[in-house]
């Protein structure tokens, strides 16, 4: 009677800064009570309860929203509680936390708004999977690396695949003070060409985790990603058969010059062959 009193009490909470995210269903209420007890888990449950408040443009010191989640509130939670998650890295001489890491969904919540978006129907991996992708991108030097080089291509498009794009692809950084950058998922902001670009410079840097992650991104986070990578297939085509036919023509052309230099010099042959013959012909009459 009293557990039951307790889940009834916590599913009546709202979420808060105080309180963290509260879900709405009782299953994932007792998940939480037990899952998320550690010192570390209910720092990042306020933090980020507090972080998808402000981002809601309220004052996360006062205000409140309902508990649980759906499908407006479900792409705000995976995004706070993906760049609200902070590793502390130890100081290896004092034993003591020397600064933050972000960098994942802190396992005990992912679970707990996993149970929640289930039960009102929806997919976390819908909302949360392109910033798991994030994770194990950022966890590879490498694919860091490509990561912001393909940024930077596709800013200022330095790529030579497809036909001439638009330059200026809009990246953003969703959280002040931490340097991850992500394409601008904002409808009208990017054009698909500049999306293209995107892609054209992750193929130019050949790395296929960034390429993972681009592609989780364009297809959770955009909501025309179909319609954007039939268009930058076609115009792969485009640009293929506009580089063929340049090849042809200079083909064709080299071929031509060619052909009348050959012809020029056998016809010159020919004519002298034919004169030496004549000559000869005609001192011998």
């Amino acid at each position: 009677m009293i557990g039951f009193l307790l889940i009834t009490n916590a599913a009546a909470q709202l979420t808060s800064a105080a309180n963290g995210f509260v879900p709405a269903n009782p299953d994932c209420v007792t998940m939480k009570s037990n899952l998320c007890a550690d010192p570390y888990c209910i720092l990042y449950d306020q933090n980020i309860a507090a972080g998808t408040i402000e981002q809601l443009g309220m004052d996360p010191t006062t205000a409140e929203i309902p508990a649980g989640m759906d499908a407006n509130f479900a792409p705000l939670w995976a995004m706070v509680s993906f760049l609200g998650t902070q590793d502390p890295m130890i100081d290896a001489d004092t034993g003591v936390p020397a600064g933050p890491a972000p960098g994942h969904v802190y396992p005990a919540l992912d679970a707990v708004y996993e149970c929640e978006a289930r039960f009102a129907g929806l997919i976390w991996n819908d909302f949360a999977g392109g910033y798991k992708a994030m994770q194990t991108c950022f966890a590879s030097t490498e694919c860091a690396t490509a990561w912001a080089s393909m940024k930077l291509k596709s800013e200022t498009g330095d790529v030579d695949v497809g036909t001439v794009q638009d330059k200026g692809a809009i990246w953003m950084a969703p959280f002040d003070g931490v340097p991850i950058f992500i394409p601008d998922p904002t409808p009208g902001v990017n054009t698909i060409d500049n999306f293209c670009n995107m892609f054209y410079a992750a193929l130019e840097i050949e790395n296929a985790e960034s390429i993972y992650l681009l592609g989780a991104m364009l297809g959770l986070m955009v909501p025309n990603g179909d319609e954007i990578v039939t268009y930058c297939n076609e115009d792969i085509e485009a640009g293929i058969v506009s580089t063929v036919k340049k090849v042809v023509m200079m083909m064709v052309g080299v071929s031509g010059a060619v052909g009348l230099i050959l012809g020029s010099a056998v016809c010159g042959v020919g004519c002298y062959c034919y004169n030496s013959g004549k000559s000869k012909v005609q001192g011998g009459i």
